[in-house]
């Protein structure tokens, strides 16, 4: 069965498909073995990318960035002071402190 022809002559255009044309292009597609040679495999994919259930190790964190640790104790220390945010070495004369 050929594709629906709106043309009002009713003369099929040369560039429209059979559909026996359309799904043997795509069985031949499907077919092969790397039809898309530049996308990435499921294995590459795989092998590129951290899957969602992996968790974390600090062997994975730029070390950079703070770990969970060291963050805890910084927060700690902060919350032990009396004022945290209050810095009498910041104080300037005159400053009305």
């Amino acid at each position: 069965m050929p594709l629906v022809n709106l043309q009002p002559s009713g003369a099929l255009p040369p560039e429209l498909a059979w559909d026996s044309e359309v799904a043997q292009a795509i069985a031949n597609h499907e077919a092969k073995t790397d039809p898309h040679p530049t996308y990435l495999t499921q294995a590459e994919g795989d092998g590129r990318y951290r899957q969602s259930g992996t968790a974390l190790t600090d062997a994975d964190i730029p070390s950079a960035i703070a770990r969970d640790t060291e963050t805890t104790a910084a927060i700690t220390a902060h919350e032990a002071k009396t004022d945290p945010h209050l810095d009498s070495s910041v104080w300037l004369e005159g400053s009305g402190f």
